[in-house]
């Protein structure tokens, strides 16, 4: 992410991991199409370009676990840390939070 905000990506310094409910707000069921890698049926508008397997690290922490988000099954959990690898969606932040889909 630091990287990221370093390089200005795409003109912006802002970039962040999301939290839960930004990542739930690209969950889309509407939109389903396989990975690059042929291995999930994604929920996540295609412009997203995925390779990788389907779960995606938010910001929350807690001891020594990460939540993760997973656009397959649309499934958050809280995984141990090193349990497995996952991805990173990076977002910007925000000025309008009820742009945000709640999906609790």
């Amino acid at each position: 992410i630091k990287k990221l905000n370093k390089q200005e990506l795409g003109g912006f310094y802002d970039w962040q991991l999301p939290n839960k409910l930004e990542i739930q707000s690209l969950y889309e069921i509407a939109h389903s199409f396989q990975s690059r890698g042929k291995t999930f049926i994604l929920h996540i508008d295609p412009v997203f370009e995925f390779s990788y397997g389907s779960c995606f690290w938010t910001s929350q922490t807690k001891l020594s676990a990460a939540l993760g988000f997973e656009f397959d099954a649309g499934d958050i959990h809280w995984y141990p840390q090193g349990s497995m690898s996952g991805t990173v969606r990076a977002v910007r932040l925000s000025s309008d939070p009820s742009l945000l889909i709640k999906n609790q």
